[in-house]
């Protein structure tokens, strides 16, 4: 029997009046989402983890020995595989050791070039059939404007492209595209046109 296993990482904030943060790294089970995620490692400290290697060596080293020869329970074998990485944006550019994902080179899944516009103070990616990045140019390091040093999930049977970008209704919705507009509706911040009124607000608390 083969289990698919999901791996998180992320960074938390204790409480809002300090610069101390944790960063567990986070797994579940695929198959059994009844099952509850399961902690395998947490850093503890100012900002995020300074060295990636030191942060997620131990926990790859032994997800590469359990992926080679599995896991016993009760007599039984059970086989691993890895699903895939989620991550928010800032994490996953942090466990791939890549520049950041408003850098000129950022995009994770292609090679586009940034243009920073001095006027809005934006970065803005103009280019829309740029070459898609791969796997095998990833690894061997063709991409240097993209990366910043190795990641010890290099170690991994997984591809570094496809299987760590991978979107999830919690950063693209909630926390994204919705947390922008409900935003933007309640003070002006994308038009002032666009602000609601204090009727309009009413009713939409009103619906919750």
């Amino acid at each position: 029997m083969t289990v698919s296993i999901n791996v998180n990482v992320d960074g938390l904030p204790i409480y809002n009046s300090t610069t101390k943060n944790f960063w567990p790294i986070l797994c579940n089970i695929y198959e059994y989402p009844s099952i509850a995620p399961f902690t395998v490692g947490i850093y503890y400290g100012n900002g995020k983890p300074k060295d990636i290697n030191q942060f997620m060596s131990p926990f790859i080293e032994e997800l590469v020995n359990l992926l080679r020869l599995g896991v016993t329970i009760n007599g039984y074998q059970l086989n691993l595989r890895i699903r895939c990485f989620i991550c928010d944006t800032p994490a996953r550019s942090f466990v791939k050791a890549v520049i950041s994902f408003n850098g000129k080179y950022g995009c994770l899944k292609c090679t586009t070039k940034g243009r920073y516009s001095m006027l809005t103070r934006t970065m803005t990616y103009p280019e829309l059939t740029a070459p898609l990045r791969t796997d095998e140019k990833f690894r061997s390091m063709e991409y240097s404007n993209h990366r910043r040093g190795q990641t010890p999930l290099m170690q991994l049977p997984i591809d570094m492209i496809q299987d760590i970008i991978v979107g999830d209704s919690l950063h693209l919705l909630e926390l994204g595209v919705m947390k922008k507009l409900l935003t933007g509706w309640r003070t002006g911040s994308m038009t002032l046109k666009a602000k609601w009124s204090v009727t309009q607000k009413r009713r939409f608390l009103s619906t919750w």
